[in-house]
């Protein structure tokens, strides 16, 4: 399994923030744990699959010489992705959930033992 350093999620928010900033996502909840992500985004037009395989910021990773799986890189240096074939995408259909959901993503962190993640990227959210 991968670990993410805190340089890695310090680059992995900065592809977050081109992606929404390309296309108009609003983030209101991220943490970056060092085995995973989460985050809570507001309704956009665009599928989730093709949301999710946007946010994937592993090309800044690489251009920074932090791609995890680098010494994996086949000949022609392609890496594996560090990131799961799947990911999970439940829609909040109500302002109770997505509060519900945002007070997780944050608090995940500190059931991590982590120090609470504040992400420049995140708006906050407002019912």
């Amino acid at each position: 399994p991968v670990r993410f350093t805190g340089e890695q999620a310090r680059l992995i928010v900065q592809g977050f923030r081109e992606a929404a900033e390309e296309a108009g996502y609003v983030i209101h909840a991220l943490a970056v744990l060092p085995d995973h992500v989460h985050l809570v985004m507001a309704w956009h037009p665009r599928h989730i699959d093709g949301i999710a395989a946007h946010l994937k910021a592993t090309r800044r990773l690489a251009a920074a010489g932090l791609h995890p799986l680098a010494p994996f890189a086949d000949a022609a240096g392609r890496r594996p992705s560090p990131w799961g074939r799947n990911h999970w995408c439940p829609f909040l259909w109500d302002a109770r959930h997505m509060a519900k959901a945002i007070r997780y993503v944050e608090a995940n962190p500190i059931k991590a033992a982590l120090r609470r993640q504040r992400w420049s990227v995140v708006t906050p959210w407002t019912r």
